[in-house]
């Protein structure tokens, strides 16, 4: 429901891959937000992000970050890149 939540779950489910999240979601953190503390508390989990509002796309903070509408060869391309391991 909420970046929140989404954290206490991710600390949680050891078989999460990767992490798909909008930018722009209910409460008090938004979708950067959960990506930074990702990075912070699980820096190997790969995150992209996706947005359908321009203003998002600014500061990505080094995420990849899609545009909504995206086609979904550009939706699994940022996913198998990112699931890639650091060169």
């Amino acid at each position: 429901d909420n970046a929140s939540q989404a954290l206490h779950w991710l600390a949680s489910e050891p078989s999460v891959d990767v992490v798909l999240s909008d930018v722009v979601m209910p409460g008090e953190m938004d979708g950067l937000g959960l990506a930074l503390a990702l990075r912070v508390r699980q820096p190997r989990l790969p995150v992209v992000l996706i947005s359908g509002h321009s203003h998002a796309l600014a500061d990505s903070q080094g995420f990849t970050v899609l545009r909504k509408p995206c086609a979904p060869h550009e939706l699994v391309a940022a996913l198998v890149t990112a699931l890639r391991p650091a060169a």
